[in-house]
């Protein structure tokens, strides 16, 4: 696993800028915003050099195709600084965006054509930093220091190159970001039943009282959310985890939270009968356990328990429950 310094604030405000002036909400449609496929820059890649390539499929020419292009290509782009995600970043970087926004200088529409001189060099500005630093293997949260994240020129330029791109492209970033937003994980305290918490307990060789839990420690770091459900004042913690993208993507961003905030990971030890993303941290006080591959992703924790052994069998047991 490739793990990468935690870009804070930095790279989200970053994430949530572009997302404004560049429509890089999501795809070019609902399939441009499904992030699952395996390649290392998605489906919005292909799609993008499909549009690049004259077989875009929409209304407005060269002009559309490029900015679907610049669309899917900046949504992997911030995913991956998001993500603290190197290769991605890289495969960007390599990829097809660089062209895509000289091209759409050229093809612009005269009403529009400011709008994507202000928009394409705030781009191009995001671009040569990151070249500058060395890609994904650099020092993200440093390469991005000298950009400014909230111009409100910048801003305003793309909501009007958004504006073109629903009513003269054929598509809508905004609606393609609200169907990539990361879903609210179910209800921790009732997604499985009160029998399955009570038997990870003993599974895991604890004496918890787990006949009144209560709601807490939630959090949504945009990549990745969680909501927690406590026992016996947090001797023992049972989440949901629900993520975007890929499985590899939400591991990287786990370990680089985790490890930022003075937690340890491991992932060297007998899993048995859980899946190979299966990772155990220890933080403020609690060893925890999440299966990421499960029909409802979880997390068993414990304050007195950080056997793996004993993590394991207490996680199989919900395993089996949610399948």
């Amino acid at each position: 696993m490739r793990r990468h310094a935690a870009v804070p604030a930095a790279a989200a405000g970053l994430a949530l800028v572009m997302a404004t002036a560049l429509a890089a909400c999501g795809g070019g449609d609902d399939d441009t915003a499904d992030t699952g496929d395996e390649s290392p820059a998605g489906p919005a890649a292909a799609e993008g050099a499909a549009a690049a390539d004259g077989d875009s499929g929409e209304e407005g020419g060269d002009f559309c195709a490029s900015l679907q292009v610049i669309v899917g290509q900046s949504t992997e782009l911030m995913g991956a600084l998001v993500a603290s995600d190197g290769a991605t970043i890289d495969t960007v970087l390599d990829g097809p965006l660089t062209d895509a926004v000289a091209a759409a200088q050229q093809s612009a529409p005269d009403d529009l054509s400011d709008d994507i001189r202000t928009v394409t060099a705030w781009t191009q500005e995001v671009l040569n930093a990151l070249e500058a630093a060395g890609g994904g293997r650099g020092d993200l949260e440093a390469a991005l220091a000298d950009v400014s994240l909230a111009d409100p020129a910048v801003a305003e330029a793309g909501e009007r190159i958004n504006e073109y791109a629903r009513t003269e492209c054929g598509f809508d970033p905004e609606a393609a970001a609200e169907a990539a937003e990361v879903p609210e994980p179910p209800d921790p305290c009732t997604f499985v039943e009160p029998s399955v918490v009570a038997a990870a307990a003993s599974a895991a060789g604890a004496s918890v009282d787990t006949s009144d839990g209560y709601e807490a420690a939630n959090f949504d770091l945009g990549v990745f959310a969680i909501r927690g459900c406590v026992y016996e004042r947090g001797a023992m913690v049972v989440s949901t985890v629900t993520f975007a993208g890929g499985v590899d993507a939400v591991l990287d961003t786990y370990v680089g939270t985790t490890e930022a905030n003075g937690g340890t990971v491991t992932d060297d030890f007998d899993r048995g009968g859980l899946p190979a993303s299966t990772l155990i941290t220890a933080q403020n006080g609690t060893t925890t356990i999440t299966v990421f591959e499960a029909a409802t992703p979880f997390s068993v924790g414990f304050s007195d328990v950080s056997d793996p052994a004993a993590l394991v069998a207490a996680a199989e047991t919900v395993l089996a429950a949610v399948g």
